[in-house]
């Protein structure tokens, strides 16, 4: 199975919880981190990281609130996220917050058109959210 198509969302979701766990969010309030791929598998996994406590309990409440993560970063919707990973992703998050991306060079040209015109024409997401999502967040972000 190539990389892409599961390790990197793996490897994703592990790295924003270990940053999550060794304070990194909370010890570097300003940086913004953009997390690739709508969050990768946290989306769907949130709401279980601070059960983990009750498995480990020298983790603090601080080391497992994933909300604040979910709430404060970016999000970017690079690959194939629809059509089940954005909802889920848009549940957690403020759509303010989410950004386009898409993997160029890594994916070849033609899927990286085709998953741009799947999320121009989606109906998951409205006119204002794409217009966001396209363009104004990402200025918003970089101050353009």
């Amino acid at each position: 199975m190539p990389q892409p198509i599961l390790e990197f969302f793996f490897d994703t979701t592990r790295t924003v919880v270990n940053m999550l766990t060794h304070g990194i969010f909370t010890r570097y309030p300003n940086i913004k981190f953009i997390i690739p791929h709508a969050g990768a598998v946290l989306p769907l996994v949130a709401n279980r990281i601070p059960f983990a406590r009750g498995l480990n309990p020298k983790l603090t409440p601080e080391q497992l609130d994933i909300q604040s993560v979910m709430s404060s970063q970016y999000f970017d919707v690079a690959g194939m996220v629809l059509s089940q990973q954005l909802p889920a992703l848009l549940e957690l998050i403020d759509p303010d917050k989410l950004l386009y991306a898409s993997d160029t060079p890594y994916t070849p040209t033609p899927a990286v058109i085709g998953l741009a015109n799947k999320l121009e024409t989606t109906d998951l997401l409205s006119p204002s959210l794409k217009t966001k999502m396209f363009r104004q967040n990402a200025q918003r972000l970089f101050k353009l």
